[in-house]
């Protein structure tokens, strides 16, 4: 796609300001952009990148026009808008309209069990396998190599990738997102050591995903021993995420890539935890709390705070402790100093009162 700056401000519902006959072929980042690009800065410190960048056209909003650097005004074009964020999706999805997959109902490729239902306007791509009794709501999308097993239910505009694997019984809300690779209900990882054996506990719950859930590429949800493992409304998983056996997340939790959640775990909602946090078995994280990267949350936790470290502690407090830390070496510096002069003045002790026995 490809438009006029003018254009693109008409689009935007923007204020333009600089050359209206502007070429625009793309939105770029302010680092990737280029002459024929259109960026956008945010904030007033973002001017400094923008300095450097070759982006002939930047959204701005309302409350930057005024600090707009003098020199920059002669250089490109600037769109004013309300929501810049917001408003540059609109554009990259303007000029990069989102790829979709044709309309071909079932395939005749796919492997699609008799006993299966399938809902109106729901497509089934070629090498999808599709088990018996399962029941696939409306205007969903089921894509190649997926694997639904037996007994599992999936509501209203869910979509399915690649190679994404539901377990049998497994079931979903509407609106649900599985990308490739993922994988939901395989066993729970539960053993019990018999005669100096490990001995496999059978797993014979399952996994009840809500509505608008996200679940990224190569993450895992484990269904449970018995019950259900359940990923509460809203929430969205980054790949490589891993929910083991009776986990219960709330609504609307959002979690980093490489987090991981021991067995019978459970958050409240609106939980937020950062990048490679795992959290032990059988604890609570209160609702609204929020976890710094590679915290280790060993005990249940309140809600409404941050939290950082392993073992995780209140962020305040884990910052205290990360700068005693990074003075370890100095402080054992000083303590060698002070354990040298304590000898000495011990041997001066010694050295006086000898002396004065000797006087004696």
């Amino acid at each position: 796609m490809t438009c006029t700056a003018l254009q693109l401000a008409q689009l935007l519902n923007a204020e333009i300001i600089g050359p209206h006959d502007l070429t625009i072929t793309d939105a770029q980042p302010l680092d990737f952009a280029e002459g024929k690009h259109v960026s956008f800065v945010g904030e007033a410190k973002h001017f400094k990148v923008l300095r450097k960048s070759l982006a002939g056209a930047v959204l701005l909003p309302h409350s930057l026009k005024e600090e707009i650097p003098a020199d920059e005004l002669t250089k490109r074009t600037f769109l004013l808008v309300d929501e810049v964020l917001d408003q540059f999706i609109e554009a990259i999805q303007y000029f990069r309209p989102q790829r979709t997959l044709p309309d071909i109902g079932i395939s005749s490729r796919a492997i699609v069990a008799e006993s299966a239902s399938v809902g109106a306007n729901t497509h089934i791509y070629p090498n999808a396998t599709v088990g018996e009794e399962v029941v696939i709501g409306e205007n969903c999308r089921i894509m190649s190599g997926a694997v639904i097993g037996d007994g599992c239910r999936l509501g209203d505009n869910t979509t399915i990738y690649p190679n994404a694997v539901l377990y049998h019984d497994v079931i979903l809300g509407d609106n649900v997102i599985i990308h490739s690779n993922a994988v939901i209900g395989a066993d729970g990882f539960g053993y019990r050591l018999q005669e100096g054996r490990h001995v496999r506990i059978p797993q014979l719950g399952t996994v009840r995903i809500e509505n608008d859930v996200e679940i990224g590429a190569g993450s895992t949800v484990d269904r449970a021993m018995a019950g259900e493992t359940i990923i509460g409304e809203g929430t969205k998983i980054d790949n490589l995420v891993m929910i083991a056996h009776n986990c219960r997340i709330g609504k609307h939790n959002v979690f980093a890539s490489q987090v991981g959640f021991a067995g019978s775990s459970t958050s409240g909602n609106y939980v937020v935890c950062a990048g490679q946090v795992g959290i032990a078995d059988h604890v609570h994280l209160g609702e609204g709390s929020v976890y710094g990267a590679k915290s280790g949350v060993n005990s249940s936790k309140e809600g409404g705070k941050t939290y950082l470290g392993a073992p995780a502690e209140r962020i305040d407090l884990a910052i205290k402790a990360a700068k005693v830390v990074s003075r370890l070496p100095e402080l054992r510096q000083q303590v060698r100093r002070l354990a040298k002069q304590v000898e000495q003045l011990e041997a001066e002790q010694q050295k006086t009162a000898a002396s004065e026995v000797d006087a004696a």
